[in-house]
């Protein structure tokens, strides 16, 4: 009974669920459920798993199915175009039109206020900075962090707790504006799966260009690989000024990168600037890192600061939090007094340090929109919040909540799957999710997300191999609807690797294979491989782009046209493969050139502006990698891999890897694959 139409994964196997079909009956019957199997009791003597309740339908509550590597918009307001990077600390930029490149129009991007959710950050019209005034000239001096006029004069910067700090504007030897400042050899944190950032990554690129650059980057990225690869890049090398450091901070809010805005502003947020100590909090906070939040120095607020700016809110009201959270309440109390004195509203967390202080028994508002102090005052007065709140919180705070224990199981697994549809949450953190959120939920739970978790936390504890066979492929599929298959795959790894030892799952080798290469386990792949037979003998071909050192691979490659010939191997997708292969710098099996020959090349998919692909090429050959990662990311076009043209496609691998970016450029040759890679599975 295949099914290939759109929201097929959501149908459900109602006689299935109910008759409790005994060993291999049940094996045999094709998965298009979310709702866990009834594993009979001779298999499986422990308490039975956990479902819905009776007459919930899995395929009722399924939205439009979301393809791998397709674009999601959360967060962004309709209407409203991306590019403008600057929101409530930096400048709108000199030309508020689309940025050119060769003469061309390049990104068609107007002025515009990035928004969360419909809440503004800050005012275009109060430009500030993120550099300590003093280091890059008078023209910073003049630009405070709060939105408000200069002060006039330096004061102290005492903490919350009344330490004192450096004075206002101090120049800080050793930051930002330092020429004596030498970059590393490599940035970052790469890990096996990542290439190391080389040194100067913003070489050659001042703060107008960044912003033309990223007007034509979509942000959040539909591609996981240039996601990760964007975020690192815009935390790499200290910003030359203020304004270079707004546009990166902004860039990477919109991304939802709360770790990597640490990362960036780390070394500014010691200079004694409060706008920049005032951001690294709210960053810190959004990254968990509550402790370190309460122990920066956040400097007095100059009294010219705009009240409803968000960098003079998150300095007046972090004290409040962090006064809170030390069990300090009378303290938090007169802090919030003093931020209200100023002129900075916040009804929750008023009403949350009324009941902390036992002065007012007023509950805090559910706002419509999750923000970070918001969410870290309701979270401190225990306030339930639902899980629709994941919808409309900032994307940085969604790795947080995804990792939160003491939120409702429903909104850290709404939180866990939208920040995976994101690519801001791994599949680690997605399985720990699933394994702790699902047992807490109720029996009528069954929202999608709700079903997922329940199916992967038993198919965990089921002996039978066909069992988990077939909830893996229920979850493959509806992960796949969902914009989430890549992270479900990471997250179901280690069972799918279990399962490729076991000779009764060899049916299952297909899915076991996308599972496998989409986690980036190589190594279990090709064990499905060779149990699949004919059923995966098309699979080693996109094995080897992502695994081309092994014997292995080589030996498919050597196969391909054969391969290619038997498998039937579409031919705009043999076009693609060699696409791909060549950029990579593999060796091309003549055969394969010849079997693709006879066939005319597609000319589908998206080509950017005349100009992208000649400034990609020459930055790429100048070494210039964060032009290169962003001119990427606008060659390829709002769709990603997937939906580029050869040509684009083409050239973004070569140019990947000419600034060492090995690693990155195979991943990116691997999306551009996968989704178009025939299958004759369920998922």
């Amino acid at each position: 009974m295949r099914v290939t139409r759109r929201g097929c994964a959501t149908l459900l196997l109602t006689g299935l669920v109910f008759c409790g079909l005994a060993g291999p009956a049940y094996a045999q019957i094709e998965r298009r459920s979310l709702e866990p199997l009834d594993v009979p009791q001779d298999q499986m003597p422990q308490a039975p798993a956990q479902g819905p309740g009776q007459g919930q339908s899995g395929g009722q509550i399924y939205g439009q199915p979301q393809e791998y590597g397709q674009p999601q918009d959360y967060g962004q307001p309709q209407g409203q175009p991306q590019g403008q990077t600057f929101d409530g600390y930096g400048q709108p930029p000199a030309d508020a039109g689309s940025p050119n490149y060769d003469g061309q129009q390049y990104g068609g991007q107007g002025q515009y206020q990035d928004q969360y959710g419909g809440q503004q950050y800050g005012d275009p019209n109060a430009p500030t900075s993120l550099t300590p005034p003093g280091l890059d000239g008078p023209s910073y001096q003049e630009q405070p962090a709060y939105g408000g006029q200069p002060s006039g004069g330096q004061s102290s910067q005492p903490t919350y707790d009344g330490q004192p700090g450096p004075a206002y504007g101090d120049r800080q030897p050793g930051f930002y504006g330092d020429s004596s400042y030498a970059p590393q050899a490599s940035y970052g944190n790469p890990s096996g799966d990542q290439s190391p950032m080389p040194a100067g990554v913003w070489r050659n690129v001042d703060a107008q260009q960044m912003q033309q650059l990223l007007a034509g980057a979509k942000l959040p990225s539909s591609s996981p690989v240039l996601s990760v690869l964007i975020a690192r890049a815009l935390a790499a090398d200290p910003p030359e000024g203020g304004q270079e450091t707004a546009i990166r901070v902004s860039a990477l809010e919109r991304a939802g990168r709360a770790e990597q805005i640490v990362e960036l502003l780390a070394p500014a947020a010691q200079s004694g600037d409060p706008g920049v100590a005032a951001r690294y909090g709210l960053a810190l906070l959004a990254a968990g890192r509550d402790q370190e939040a309460c122990g920066l120095n956040l400097g007095q607020v100059p009294q010219s600061a705009r009240p409803d700016s968000d960098v003079t809110q998150a300095a007046l009201l972090i004290p409040v939090y962090c006064a809170a959270l030390q069990g300090n309440a009378q303290g938090a109390a007169q802090a919030l007094q003093s931020a209200q004195q100023r002129g900075v509203r916040s009804p929750v967390a008023s009403a949350v340090i009324g009941q902390l202080s036992q002065t007012s028994q007023e509950p805090p508002p559910i706002p419509g929109t999750l923000d970070v102090l918001d969410y870290v005052f309701l979270r401190l007065g225990k306030v339930a919040l639902p899980a629709s709140l994941a919808d409309s919180a900032n994307p940085t705070l969604l790795s947080r909540i995804a990792q939160d224990s003491e939120v409702s199981p429903e909104l850290r697994l709404a939180a866990a799957e939208r920040g995976a549809s994101l690519h801001l949450v791994d599949g680690e953190v997605l399985r720990e999710a699933y394994t702790q959120a699902a047992p807490q939920l109720g029996k009528e739970a069954s929202a999608p997300y709700a079903l997922r978790a329940k199916l992967f936390v038993n198919l965990q504890k089921a002996p039978s191999a066909a069992y988990r066979a077939e909830s893996i492929d229920a979850l493959l599929s509806s992960g796949k609807e969902a914009g989430i298959q890549l992270e479900l795959a990471e997250a179901l790894a280690p069972e799918n690797a279990k399962l490729a030892q076991d000779p009764s799952a060899a049916k299952f080798a297909e899915t076991g294979v996308r599972v496998a290469i989409l986690a980036g386990d190589d190594q279990s792949a090709w064990e499905w491989i060779e149990r699949g037979g004919q059923a995966a003998r098309s699979w080693p071909l996109l094995v080897a782009v992502d695994d081309p050192f092994g014997p292995r691979a080589e030996a498919a490659l050597n196969s391909g046209a054969e391969i290619a010939s038997q498998t039937g191997l579409p031919s705009p997708v043999l076009h693609r493969l060699i696409t791909v292969l060549d950029a990579l710098n593999y060796d091309v099996p003549i055969p394969l050139w010849d079997m693709a020959s006879k066939s005319e090349q597609p000319s589908d998919g998206y080509l950017p502006e005349r100009g992208v692909l000649t400034d990609l090429q020459q930055a790429s050959e100048q070494g210039e990698v964060g032009k290169t990662v962003l001119l990427v990311a606008a060659a390829l076009g709002p769709n990603g891999p997937s939906g580029a043209n050869l040509l684009a496609l083409g050239d973004s691998v070569r140019a990947l890897r000419k600034v060492g970016l090995e690693a990155e450029a195979r991943r990116l040759g691997f999306e551009a694959l996968y989704p178009r890679w025939p299958f004759q599975g369920k998922a």
